[in-house]
């Protein structure tokens, strides 16, 4: 049996003028469970390509309305609980990370409904109360250390 591999991936962290992130929060997700904008990389594509397209298609938030700060250089990896059953073909994710200052006008976003069902502005100090995944609120603070958010 061939060993299960990790699915590749973009964690995007979008930060705003006045330091508020923007969260998402996944159709099957709970009321208190949110994430970044994120997603796999597709076939030959590069991945900050990888982090500027899963922006549109979530938020609609055009690479425009964005300024690149930087790719940390931490990657967040971590196995699927076994209990979500999430897939068969992937052991976890394994994700680069991006942070993107967001300099468009956020009466454009729009979210893409048959994935997310809301997206909010938060300030760092309320991330831990969203970000309630096993190791997610870590990795924030990693990136948020690593950029001097």
């Amino acid at each position: 049996m061939r060993k299960k591999q990790y699915r590749q991936g973009v964690n995007c962290i979008i930060v705003d003028k006045d330091n508020q992130f923007l969260v998402i929060q996944l159709q099957q997700y709970g009321s208190h469970q949110w994430k970044f904008v994120g997603g796999g990389i597709e076939v030959n594509e590069s991945v900050v390509e990888a982090a500027y397209r899963e922006i549109r298609e979530e938020t609609n938030i055009l690479r425009s309305d964005l300024t690149l700060i930087g790719e940390s250089k931490h990657i967040q990896q971590y196995d699927f609980p076994k209990e979500l059953k999430i897939t068969k073909k992937f052991k976890g994710q394994k994700k680069h990370q991006f942070v993107f200052q967001f300099i468009g006008n956020k009466n454009s976003i729009v979210i893409q409904q048959a994935e997310l069902k809301n997206y909010k502005w938060i300030p760092k100090k309320e991330l831990k109360k969203y970000l309630v995944f096993l190791g997610q609120f870590e990795n924030a603070q990693k990136i948020i250390t690593e950029f001097s958010l």
